[in-house]
C-alpha cells in the first residue's frame, strides 16, 4: 500500500515545474474533460484503494468491521489525492482539479468495494457446487482468482471500452480482413503475444471451471465475448491477423487436452501451462524493437508521465502476468508441488527485471523498474485475495 501510495506521489508530483502557490485550487474544468483521462484516474486509483481496504481489514473477524473498514479507507484514499491536488496548486506545469480529485475518489471507491466483494464471491462459490462435492474456501478463492485472470485479458483488449453498435465501426474494425494478404509474412511478435495470453486462457479456463465440459464452454465464450467487443470498439481496435491465427493456434493445441486429460489426474499440467503463457506474454512484449534509439536504465518508475492510455495498457498487462502467476503458484502448492511453486513468483521477478535490463540494448526501449512494481503490487493484491486478505 505504502509503495504503491508513493508512486502515485510521484506520478501526480514530477515534471510539475517550479513551485509557485497562488494558483486556483480543485478547479472545475472550462474545457470537456477526456474520457482517458477519466479513465487513467479511476483506474489509477482502483489498487491503491484495494490494497488500503485489504490491509485496515486484514484482522476483521465480522461483516460490521470490514465494510467501517472499507468507508475509512475510501475516505483516506480521497484525503491522500485531495493532499496532491492542492500540492499541485503550487506547481505551474499542474492543474489542481475537482475533477480530479472526484475521479480519483470514484477509483479508491471501485477498489475497496472489489476488497469487500471478491472474497465474499469466492466463499459464496463453495455451496454453488455439485452436490456430494467439497471444496475449501482457498480452493473457491483461487477459482475467482483463475476467473479474474480471464476478465483482466479481456477487459485490456477492449480499452478503453468506448463500444458501440455502428456498422460503420463494425466494417472498420474488420477492414483488416479484406486485406489479410498485407499482413504476411505475420508479426511474429505478436503472433507469440496473442499465442501465449490464449494459452493461459485455456488455463486459467480449466482451472476456473469444476469440469471438462464448463471449462470448454466457458473458454469458447470467451473467446466471443472477446472478439465481438473489440469489434465493437469505438476505438482504434487491435483486432489483427496475428491475433486471430494466435487464438486459432492455442485453441487448436490445447483444446485436445482441454477435452481429453481426465480430472483431477490432470489438473497438475494446468498451472505450469499458465505460467508459460504469463512468460510469452512478457517476454515477447519486454524484448520486441521498436522506433528509436536504445535508452538508458531507470531505478524510477517513468510510466504514466507521458500517454495516459498506453500507461494503462502497460499497466494491465503486467497485472494480468503478475495475477496470473501467483494463480499458478498457489494452484501448484494445493497439488503436493510447493518446491517448485513457491519459487515462480520470485522467479518472474527476476526475469521481469532481467528483460527490462536487456532493453538497454533493443531499440527503442526505455527500461526502467516500472514493470517490476506493477508486477509486484499485482502479486500482493492476488496472494491477498487468494489467501482471505491475510
Amino acid at each position: 500500500m505504502l509503495l504503491y501510495a508513493a508512486f502515485i506521489a510521484y506520478q501526480s508530483l514530477a515534471d510539475g515545474g517550479a513551485w509557485v502557490c497562488g494558483g486556483d485550487v480543485l478547479a472545475w474544468p472550462s474545457h470537456h474533460v477526456s474520457r482517458i483521462d477519466v479513465l487513467a484516474n479511476v483506474l489509477g486509483y482502483v489498487p491503491l484503494g484495494w490494497l488500503c481496504a485489504v490491509t485496515a481489514s486484514a484482522e476483521a473477524r465480522w461483516r460490521g468491521r470490514r465494510i467501517s473498514s472499507m468507508f475509512a479507507s475510501v475516505a483516506l484514499v480521497s484525503l491522500f489525492s485531495l493532499a496532491l491536488e492542492m500540492a499541485q496548486s503550487c506547481q505551474t506545469n499542474r492543474v489542481s482539479s475537482a475533477t480530479d480529485w472526484a475521479t480519483n475518489s470514484a477509483g479508491a471507491a471501485l477498489g475497496a468495494a472489489l476488497a469487500l466483494i471478491l472474497p465474499a464471491v469466492a466463499r459464496a462459490m463453495e455451496p454453488a457446487r455439485a452436490p456430494g462435492t467439497h471444496e475449501s474456501a482457498s480452493g473457491a478463492r483461487l477459482r475467482v482468482g483463475a476467473m479474474s485472470i480471464v476478465m483482466l485479458w479481456v477487459l485490456a483488449q477492449t480499452m478503453p471500452w468506448a463500444f458501440t453498435a455502428d456498422v460503420g465501426t463494425f466494417a472498420r474494425n474488420l477492414a483488416f480482413l479484406r486485406h489479410w494478404q498485407d499482413a504476411i509474412p505475420l508479426d511474429r511478435w505478436n503472433l507469440l503475444r496473442h499465442f501465449g495470453a490464449w494459452l493461459a486462457l485455456v488455463a486459467a479456463c480449466r482451472l476456473a471451471a469444476s469440469s471438462r465440459l464448463m471449462a470448454t464452454a466457458s473458454l469458447f465464450a470467451t473467446v466471443a465475448g472477446c472478439l465481438a467487443l473489440q469489434v465493437m470498439l469505438a476505438a482504434p481496435s487491435p483486432l489483427t491477423v496475428e491475433e486471430l491465427v494466435g487464438v486459432a493456434a492455442a485453441i487448436g493445441l490445447a483444446a485436445p487436452a482441454l477435452l481429453l486429460m481426465p480430472y483431477p489426474e490432470g489438473h497438475a499440467w494446468w498451472p505450469r501451462v499458465l505460467l508459460t503463457g504469463v512468460v510469452m506474454v512478457v517476454a515477447t512484449y519486454e524484448l520486441r524493437p521498436a522506433a528509436g534509439g536504445t535508452h538508458a536504465f531507470s531505478w524510477i518508475p517513468l510510466v504514466g508521465l507521458g500517454q495516459r492510455l498506453g500507461a494503462l495498457d502497460f499497466a494491465a498487462l503486467f497485472a494480468w502476468a503478475g495475477c496470473g502467476v501467483v494463480v499458478a503458484a498457489h494452484t501448484a502448492q494445493r497439488q503436493r508441488d510447493r518446491a517448485q511453486a513457491r519459487r515462480w513468483p520470485l522467479a518472474m521477478l527476476v526475469l521481469v527485471l532481467a528483460l527490462e535490463l536487456a532493453q538497454t540494448r533493443i531499440p527503442g526501449r526505455g527500461p526502467d523498474t516500472s514493470a517490476v512494481l506493477f508486477t509486484i503490487l499485482a502479486m500482493l493484491g492476488t496472494g491477498a485475495l487468494l489467501r482471505g486478505g491475510r
